[in-house]
């Protein structure tokens, strides 16, 4: 812990490292994030089953269409904590690739409307990219951040917008929009959209702030790292990218 300067653990409530991860643009930033990428759950919870059985799939046969999902569920995590591991500084553009194949799943269901089309079919697939950009998620709430009371304000706010998501997921889906739900695969494309933008522009602030502290108070030490404090009472504390 001292020589990555995330602070030692101190279980003392700090009113200030509350009021200061509130405040910062990184926290609201990682909520956005979860948020937005976890409704990609919804497809695979909500759509799933009336997808193959509009192919004419019973319930039983439809059911093992969704195997799948969970070996590509766990393979994408695997990879995006493989490719972070091996590639420094790389897990706000993995945030922001895992998007790719998911608009081009959104956009394959949007637009192909033969229920008998294998599109359709690798469309819902590719969504399941979304658990690789969201275990990064994670990541950046336990790395990015020092301070006892911050760290915890983060993870809790990392599980609230994990829990929104998967909650507002299925509700995008209106039985109204229906057979088609393409305005559902609209707002599951800004969506995503908007995690692409985002992850960029958070790594482009990120970048500036480390370069700013690196130009302002040299290369970071170690001589606070077991101490209680913030990233930013902590100026050798440089964030993760």
């Amino acid at each position: 812990m001292r020589g990555n300067n995330a602070g030692g653990e101190n279980r003392q409530f700090k009113a200030y490292q509350l009021k200061e991860a509130l405040l910062d643009y990184e926290f609201w930033g990682i909520v956005v994030l979860s948020t937005a990428l976890c409704t990609g759950s919804g497809v695979l919870t909500a759509f799933g089953s009336l997808l193959f059985q509009d192919m004419g799939f019973d319930v039983a046969t439809s059911l093992l269409f969704h195997l799948p999902v969970g070996a590509l569920v766990f393979i994408t995590i695997i990879g995006s904590g493989y490719l972070e591991s091996v590639i420094p500084h790389s897990r706000l553009y993995i945030i922001a690739a895992s998007c790719v194949p998911v608009m081009i799943g959104c956009g394959l269901l949007w637009k192909i409307h033969n229920p008998n089309n294998l599109g359709r079919v690798v469309g819902f697939y590719l969504i399941s990219f979304f658990c690789s950009g969201w275990i990064q998620c994670i990541g950046l709430g336990i790395s990015n951040v020092a301070g006892s009371t911050k760290k915890a304000v983060y993870a809790s706010g990392t599980f609230i917008a994990y829990s929104l998501g998967n909650i507002m997921g299925p509700f995008i889906f209106n039985a109204k929009w229906g057979p088609d739900f393409e305005q559902s695969f609209l707002v599951l494309m800004f969506c995503f959209t908007s995690c692409f933008v985002l992850a960029l522009g958070l790594r482009s602030m990120l970048v500036r702030e480390n370069r700013r502290r690196e130009r302002e108070f040299g290369p970071p030490d170690t001589l606070h790292g077991m101490q209680d404090l913030t990233d930013r009472e902590n100026k050798s504390f440089r964030y993760n990218l």
